[in-house]
């Protein structure tokens, strides 16, 4: 939560407009997206390889903005990648559920979490690790993008 309320706005991360705390629960408003997640999109829709290159563009847009900004997200999966249009009709593509977010400048990263099926290699075996294990996952979801 706090390190999505710090991040500076970006097209491809999704919008956290209100948090509302009460005594046992904290309510988290978010932008709507309309298309649902990307895993939905993979099982449904059988997409066309420009289809393909423009959502994975858009992912690797978003992570590209939160490392420069210092976050690993640590979870990323195609449940993950929201989907919502523009004014355009387009579909924008927006990395959502920073529960497992981390700043990696300021803090050893040595945790093991995350999805077992998208996690790289280096979170399970070695005893510190960095923002490359985002860069993993994505290469697991490119390939499910291609093979479904």
């Amino acid at each position: 939560m706090n390190i999505l309320k710090s991040l500076p706005k970006n097209i491809h991360i999704i919008k956290l407009y209100e948090i509302y705390e009460q005594q046992n629960e904290i309510i988290l408003i978010f932008e709507f997206m309309s298309q649902g997640d990307l895993y939905q999109k993979i099982k449904g829709d059988q997409l066309t390889e420009f289809q393909i290159c423009t959502y994975f563009s858009q992912i690797l847009k978003g992570l590209v903005f939160l490392h420069s900004n210092g976050v690993v997200h640590r979870d990323m999966k195609p449940d993950n990648i929201l989907l919502t249009k523009n004014k355009a009709g387009e579909i924008v593509i927006k990395i959502a559920d920073f529960s497992l977010a981390e700043y990696y400048h300021s803090n050893r990263l040595n945790t093991v979490c995350g999805t077992p099926g998208y996690m790289a290699p280096e979170m399970f075996c070695e005893e510190e690790y960095d923002e490359k294990v985002d860069v993993f996952s994505l290469g697991i979801i490119l390939f499910m993008l291609y093979v479904d």
